[in-house]
């Protein structure tokens, strides 16, 4: 009962009460019926005071819940950077990817934080990335016509052209969603040459599938 109390103080950011639960023995890393931890419950809800605190209590900050999700995930859904900042310095990796194969920096491509795209990148996140149907990062900013973004992006290599399971290109979805101000800046890149991993149809499985093979 206890460490559902935990994750619940930790979402809730009464701190006094995550202290007191942790001196009475709480294991820290204790999961829910999610599977989630205490220190997934306080990064999805920003609660970035009760990150520090737990970190500083030996958390382990690459746990996943049932999803395949860890904490930097939720922290990226909901653009909290310092809660990314904290996640990241303890050594979060910023390439995970969870059941579906999707990454920290896919969900703030998607989610429109600009902010935390720039500082995934700058910690090594990797553009080329891509989820179990071959959509990178580049795929799930165009689907919501965000164009600093997609700017962003490509500016440091993604690709406009590069083919999806399916055959479907970022250009493409922006030119179906009517994302024109999205289609124009992908047309100044669309004549560049792919590099990177897998360049052209993504027909391979990806990364997170040939590790669990």
């Amino acid at each position: 009962m206890k460490a559902n109390e935990l994750g619940q103080a930790c979402a809730s950011g009464a701190i006094e009460t995550v202290k007191q639960l942790m001196a009475a023995g709480v294991d820290i890393d204790t999961r829910d019926r999610y599977e989630a931890t205490a220190l997934i419950e306080a990064s999805y809800c920003g609660r970035a005071h009760i990150v520090k605190l737990l970190l500083s209590a030996g958390a382990s900050v690459d746990l996943t819940d049932k999803e395949g999700r860890t904490a930097l995930f939720g922290a990226c859904v909901n653009g909290n950077i310092d809660v990314v900042e904290l996640l990241t310095e303890a050594g979060s990796n910023v390439n995970a990817q969870d059941n579906c194969g999707l990454s920290p920096l896919m969900e703030a491509a998607f989610w429109g934080h600009g902010d935390l795209v720039d500082f995934l990148i700058q910690q090594g996140a990797d553009v080329h990335a891509y989820d179990l149907l071959g959509k990178t990062a580049l795929f799930w900013a165009s689907l919501e016509g965000n164009a600093e973004i997609v700017q962003l992006l490509m500016d440091h290599g993604a690709h406009p052209t590069l083919e999806d399971q399916n055959g479907n290109t970022p250009l493409s979805w922006a030119m179906f969603h009517g994302h024109d101000s999205v289609v124009s800046i992908m047309s100044l890149y669309a004549s560049r040459p792919q590099h990177g991993p897998g360049s052209g149809r993504r027909t391979n499985n990806p990364p997170l599938m040939t590790a669990i093979r």
